[in-house]
Parts: C-alpha cells; sequence; structure tokens
C-alpha cells in the first residue's frame, strides 16, 4: 500500500511517529522524559507544513546539541539486538551523522548561543530547522511512500507511559502492508540528503541563533540580517600570514584605562627582539658552540695561543652559535606585559551614504537601496557586509594593537533617517561582540567630513564609499585631504577619472557580474593599506 495516498488517521499518525523512534541514536535511560520535550520541538516543525520528517532526526539532534560530549550514543550498548539488515543504517545515522554534528565547529558555536539560556525551546527548534534545512523543507518526499500528517491530529498527540517504539512500528508496518524495513529505508533516504550538504549551519544561520533575541517579532530585521551574514562569509575572513603588519616604533602610549600601571612580575609571551637583560637564561649555551667560522681545531689553539700572548683577557673572538643566532635575530627574550602600555593606536573611518541628496532629483534613483538585474539583494545590504567583515578583520589583524572601527550612515534628512537607523542597528546587533568590547563604533550622522578626523594620538585612516558619479561619501567639497589622513575611496561604477581630491586613493569597482569578487579584492587592498603591507608580500 502507498502511504502517501492518504492522510493518516490518529491511531495510524500515533503508529508513525512513535514507531520511528526506535531508530533513535539517543541511548539516555531517561528516553522518556526527554521525548516529551522533544516531542513539542517535533510537532512545531512539523506543524509549519513541513514535510514528514522523522521523529527521531527532531529528537536527537535537539539533545546533541543540548548534551554535546555528554550526549550517549544507543548503539554502544544495543548493537546486538539490532536486526542484522538495519545495523548499517543505524551505525551511517549515528557515526556519519549525528558524530559529525557532534564535533562540528559551526553546531559548537550555535550549542554555546544556546547553552546561555536552554530552556529557549523556540530557538533550539529553529537551531534544529537550519540543521534539516533540505528534510524541513523538502521539494520532493523525503523517502518512498511518505506519508501525509494532519497538523490537528499532531498537535493532539502525546505520549503515554510505558510506550514502545518497536510495538507501535510493527504495527505500523502491518496495517499499512509496507515492508519491514520501511523505517530503515526511510531514514537511508534522509541520511543521503542530509550527508551531500556541505555545512548544517552557514553563516546566515549562525547570525541568527547567535543573535536570536534581537530579532524577536522582527522578522523583517531577522531575514535582512541573514543577507548582510551571507554577504560577509562571501569574502573570505583575513589571512594574518597575507596581511603582516609592518611593524613600526609605536608613536605614543596607549590611553587605555591601565596606561601608567606596569606589570609587577613574570612574561607574556617570548620574542626574538628584546633587551640583553631580558634573554632566555637557555640561550647562552649557545656560547662558544660550533666553529661557524670553518677553523681547523689546529688554526682554533694557535688562535688562543696568539690572543694569550698579545695579553688580553677571556677567549678570542669567533663566531660560535650564539653569535650567528644573534646576528640572524634568532635568539629569543621574556616579553613582559608593556604590548598594553605601547600600542599603537589605530582609527579607521568607514562612511556609507545610502540615500545621497542627489538621489532624490527628478532623474532616476543613484543611491545603494536598489536592486540591479541580476543581484539578489540591494547595493546597501552587499556594503553592509563588507563593513561586518572588516571589522571581524581588523579585530583578528590588530590582535595585539589598540584599533577602533567607526562606521557612519549619512542621513541627510528626517525622511530617509528611519532607514538609516535600521541598518544601524543590524551591524549593531551584528558586531555585538566587537562593540561590547569597543573596538567598534555605529553611528547615524547628518553630515560627516573625513578631513576632520586627525588626531595627533592616532592613525586615521578613511574609507570613503562612493556611488556612481555622486561625491564621495565624508567628503564634501573639493578640499584636498591632509596627508595624515590615510583616505581611500571605494567607487561602485561610475564612469568619471579619479577624485581630483588630493591625498585620496580612488578603488574603482565595476558594477558587473563579477561585482561581488571585487568586492574581495577591494577589502584585500584596504587591509594591505591599513597594515602597510601594500606590496610588500
Amino acid at each position: 500500500m502507498n502511504t502517501a495516498s492518504k492522510e493518516l488517521d490518529r491511531n495510524k499518525l500515533a503508529n508513525f511517529v512513535f514507531g520511528s523512534l526506535a531508530l533513535r541514536g539517543d541511548g539516555s535511560p531517561d528516553f522518556m522524559q526527554r521525548a516529551r520535550r522533544s516531542l513539542e520541538w517535533y510537532k512545531s516543525i512539523l506543524g509549519r507544513g513541513s514535510g514528514a520528517v522523522l521523529y527521531p532526526l527532531v529528537h536527537d539532534v535537539g539533545y546533541l546539541i543540548l548534551d554535546g560530549d555528554q550526549f550517549s550514543f544507543r548503539t554502544l550498548f544495543n548493537f546486538d539486538s539490532i536486526p542484522e539488515k538495519a545495523r548499517d543504517v543505524r551505525l551511517s545515522y549515528e557515526n556519519a551523522f549525528l558524530n559529525t554534528l557532534l564535533r562540528d565547529s559551526q553546531i559548537t558555536r550555535a550549542r554555546n548561543a544556546i547553552l546561555q539560556d536552554d530552556s529557549r525551546d523556540d530557538l533550539i527548534v529553529r537551531t534544529i530547522q537550519c540543521i534539516l534545512a533540505p528534510l524541513v523543507q523538502p521539494r520532493k518526499p523525503n523517502y518512498k511512500n511518505a506519508p501525509k500528517l494532519n497538523p490537528q491530529l499532531l498537535r493532539e498527540l502525546s505520549l503515554y507511559g510505558g510506550m514502545k517504539p518497536e510495538k507501535h512500528a510493527q504495527e505500523f508496518i502491518d496495517n499499512e502492508e509496507i515492508p519491514q524495513d520501511f523505517f530503515e529505508d526511510a531514514l537511508r533516504s534522509c541520511l543521503s540528503r542530509l550527508l551531500s550538504r556541505e555545512s548544517y549551519l552557514n553563516e546566515s544561520d549562525l547570525a541568527e541563533i547567535e543573535h536570536w533575541d534581537a530579532f524577536l517579532g522582527r522578522e523583517d530585521l531577522r531575514m535582512a540580517s541573514r543577507r548582510i551574514a551571507h554577504h560577509a562569509a562571501h569574502i573570505r575572513p583575513a589571512d594574518r600570514r597575507r596581511f603582516p603588519l609592518i611593524e613600526e616604533e609605536p608613536e605614543v602610549d596607549s590611553d587605555l584605562a591601565d596606561a601608567g600601571t606596569y606589570p609587577q612580575g613574570g612574561f607574556s609571551e617570548l620574542s626574538t627582539r628584546g633587551v640583553p637583560e631580558n634573554l632566555v637564561p637557555s640561550e647562552l649555551i649557545y656560547l662558544g658552540e660550533g666553529n661557524i667560522t670553518g677553523m681547523s681545531p689546529q688554526e682554533l689553539q694557535e688562535l688562543k695561543a696568539a690572543h694569550i700572548a698579545a695579553g688580553k683577557e677571556g677567549t678570542p673572538t669567533i663566531i660560535d652559535l650564539f653569535a650567528y643566532r644573534f646576528v640572524g635575530k634568532e635568539l629569543l627574550y621574556y616579553m613582559r606585559e608593556s604590548g598594553q602600555l605601547k600600542r599603537v593606536r589605530r582609527t579607521v573611518h568607514f562612511v556609507i551614504d545610502p540615500d545621497p541628496k542627489q538621489a532624490y532629483s527628478d532623474e532616476e534613483y543613484q543611491g545603494l537601496r536598489f536592486k540591479e538585474l541580476g543581484f539578489n539583494d540591494q547595493y546597501i545590504v552587499i556594503v553592509l557586509g563588507l563593513a561586518v567583515r572588516l571589522a571581524q578583520d581588523l579585530g583578528i589583524i590588530f590582535s595585539k594593537d589598540s584599533v577602533r572601527f567607526e562606521i557612519h550612515i549619512l542621513a541627510h534628512s528626517h525622511n530617509v533617517l528611519a532607514a538609516a537607523e535600521k541598518d544601524a542597528q543590524l551591524l549593531r546587533v551584528l558586531l555585538e561582540h566587537e562593540i561590547k568590547h569597543e573596538k567598534v563604533e555605529v553611528l547615524v550622522e547628518k553630515q560627516f567630513d573625513l578631513r576632520n578626523t586627525i588626531e595627533r594620538s592616532r592613525r586615521v585612516y578613511g574609507i570613503s564609499l562612493q556611488f556612481g558619479d555622486l561625491p564621495p561619501a565624508g567628503l564634501p567639497g573639493p578640499e584636498n585631504c591632509p596627508k595624515k589622513l590615510r583616505a581611500t575611496v571605494l567607487r561602485l561604477g561610475g564612469t568619471s577619472p579619479d577624485s581630483q581630491i588630493k591625498n585620496v586613493q580612488t578603488v574603482p569597482i565595476p558594477l558587473n557580474e563579477q561585482f561581488l569578487n571585487h568586492i574581495q579584492k577591494a577589502r584585500d587592498g584596504l587591509l594591505s593599506e591599513i597594515t602597510g603591507s601594500r606590496g610588500k608580500h
């Protein structure tokens, strides 16, 4: 009989749902108590029009996230009782799928977010939905003879004491006159879809999960944040090896809370640079060791004899391993916590003007809030993704320096203020961690001029976004930039030549099918400029 041909009644629905639990991977002794909670997850997921997902998938994924390494795999205890024909799929389910989830770094990130309040069943449900996405909203049935489930009857379903999944499974198979291995085949088909995924959670999913409370009741913010996170992830994270920080002598002491407070003892790290009194004692074993000069033993003896005959003290100077390591800057020195006191302080300003005044002329709209044919998102979404990626990259590259990244969103009139505030709100959510550590600040301003950002105690970098042939954001008027301001204009499209403002570098970004790749290259150029490594790697 084809179970997909009709909707299951109350008894058959119970047999299908509870019978599928015979394939569960959860070997916890308090399974029944845990199933009462997971049944509510299952109802919530399938009540939203999802396909006939097997209940054990929802149960196991949910508790695997909550339990982590404490999750108990069932085949470790009942492997001998599993029918031989079903062993392959059971082992594949627990080893290839559940165990992979357990070791997945992205799942770990989601778990850490959930464990901040593990009573949030709505967040657990959403995470399960993301992990099981190919099954939750399938384009075709998840497996052969997948039944139709009545959401109303499913909501009325409840567990009872002494429930036996194997008994329900057999009753379902007998009543529907389907093969004995129906559930195993169904699980095998589901696994084939799940295991073909490159990742179970992407950056868009993680952005939603990690900032779940900020999006409650705000579907527009949730969807927009997912798209911004998607474009931020499209730009690969900065590799510190590709952007080496060119070491320069600090200009000023850091303006931090601990400025003027010196460490009383100990050391924080080892370095190949330092003063002799901080030399690691074990380096002294290289004194007098080795014969880097290539002199024979007889020549060395003659050199020592001549040294003594001349009335000189000590031993004659030869190039030993110590001298060789010293010249090659390979000797190790203790570093105290002075890095907190002598930092190079930097400020990076990124100015975005989504709705320039010229965009409201009688001519065709020329701002960032429109979507080009062939693109899935407005330009502003892609630009905000670039801002998120830059903020994260700067934190990686300047992990030991004091760096502040300020994002300025311009709103010239009250008409565009609400949209600008929404952009800022999205960035504040996605960059919550960086803002909390005072590394990033997001501002909405009526006007802003990069020329006025020079600080005596900091190195300042300015990034201006220019759309088409409109004036670059944050650079109103033709006045030249001061040389101390390292300014870069990212020009999206347009036909005009490079900026006529002196001391400003213009980076053209063509608006074609390679637009996203051009954004990636522009990010690389910006990091090279800020680190001082342009043309040096």
